[in-house]
């Protein structure tokens, strides 16, 4: 009995170092294989690379730099340096007869048909980095699919080829795959802004099929933001008022990149909505009066230096302070006011601006006006021990004292 069991370990030993010594030569022989595939690989794209340099300064045809690939190995290789000089901005129209005299357009084509999810996002993404318009047609009902890594590809993929039916593609498919969620928004907002801004017209197009759909318009304008077109200003103006807070903040986001177009009008539309319920709309409010520095948006700005909501003070403050010589008035009332947070605000902003030391030179101006303007502020500032004012800024005022006990 002893001597059976002994014979049973006996094998059991041996077939397990069998086994061990069989994945152990099947690890080394893998990477070894691999090792000496990359290397080979590395000198094919070394030789593409050359031939590819060649091709693009002299000029060259196709036929008479490149060979067919004679195997994986080579397609591989020709492949990478075709799609490295995509990448370095080299001229579509010259390397994608390359891509399609090969037969790469034609593989990948037909890998979009595999049931692999992997091998069709692949086929997806290269068809989107060759900007093989022909691929369209067949990529667009793929943004129908059930799996969200294909849609998303396929959405970056028709941004990649960029073409005008690509774009129609996404619109028409844009509410079904965000009801769905088979793409994220960020995903979505991306392969929309990569389309040249000559299809503008199609986008805001699209802005007005999908006003009953606020959550997927406040992409779109989201996405507009991205533009600057005189075109864009009506369309986004008329948003202002939308019932949607998400949809009134992205219209003043492209109102803000397109400020340059805004005329009176305009601005008058703005300074209706200045005590919109939604602090981020007043934010973004105080974001375009900066960008504009109008004369007339300076009460509404101070009004607002008075706000809830320190993100909207603190910038209130900011912009206010922006102005420079024609705000004087309005920070005299704010410093003469009895609120703490709205002279803080004010306080901080003169200081990160710089514009404390115009104030500092502007006492000694020849404008009488504006001199003792700055000098009520500097007094206002020195009376409660801020950024460090020197005597001789109130030397004529009775304060000094006080001043000085604050200081010390």
């Amino acid at each position: 009995m002893d001597e059976i069991v002994r014979e049973i370990i006996i094998v059991f030993i041996f077939s397990l170092t069998l086994i061990l010594g069989g994945i152990l030569l099947f690890i080394f022989s893998r990477r070894l294989y691999r090792k000496r595939r990359f290397a080979k690989l590395d000198r094919l794209r070394e030789i593409y690379t050359q031939a590819f340099d060649n091709f693009i300064k002299n000029k060259l045809s196709a036929e008479k730099t490149f060979s067919p690939p004679k195997n994986s190995l080579y397609r591989e290789a020709l492949e990478d340096v075709l799609l490295d000089g995509l990448e370095k901005g080299y001229s579509r129209d010259e390397l994608y007869p390359i891509f399609e005299k090969f037969g790469y357009v034609n593989f990948y084509e037909k890998s979009l048909k595999s049931r692999s999810t992997i091998k069709k996002c692949i086929a997806i993404d290269r068809l989107g980095k060759i900007k093989s318009e022909r691929s369209v047609d067949k990529l667009i009902p793929l943004l129908k699919d059930k799996n969200s890594e294909v849609v998303s590809t396929t959405l970056l993929a028709l941004s990649n080829i960029g073409s005008e039916k690509a774009l129609r593609g996404i619109l028409e498919n844009l509410s079904s795959i965000y009801e769905s969620k088979l793409a994220a928004v960020k995903t979505i907002k991306t392969s929309l802004i990569k389309f040249s801004p000559n299809f503008l017209p199609h986008l805001l197009e699209y802005t007005n099929k999908s006003r009953d759909n606020p959550q997927l318009l406040a992409i779109i304008l989201d996405v507009l933001s991205n533009f600057e077109n005189a075109s864009l200003v009506n369309m986004a103006l008329d948003y202002l008022n939308h019932k949607d807070v998400e949809v009134r903040a992205q219209a003043l986001k492209i109102l803000e990149r397109n400020a340059k177009y805004l005329d009176e009008k305009s601005i008058d539309k703005l300074l209706e909505i200045s005590d919109d319920s939604a602090w981020f709309v007043r934010l973004r409010l105080l974001y375009i009066f900066d960008r504009i520095k109008r004369k007339n948006t300076i009460p509404a700005i101070e009004k607002l230096i008075y706000d809830k909501v320190w993100q909207v003070r603190d910038a209130a403050a900011r912009v206010l302070v922006g102005f420079r010589e024609d705000a004087l008035d309005s920070i005299i009332r704010v410093l003469n006011s009895e609120d703490r947070y709205a002279k803080d605000s004010i306080y901080e902003a003169l200081q990160k601006s710089g514009y404390i030391e115009t104030i500092r030179e502007n006492l000694n101006s020849t404008n009488l006006n504006i001199r003792e303007k700055c000098r009520i502020i500097s007094e206002k500032i020195y009376s409660v021990c801020r950024l460090g004012f020197e005597r001789e800024l109130v030397e004529e005022k009775e304060s000094i004292s006080h001043c000085e006990a604050f200081k010390n």
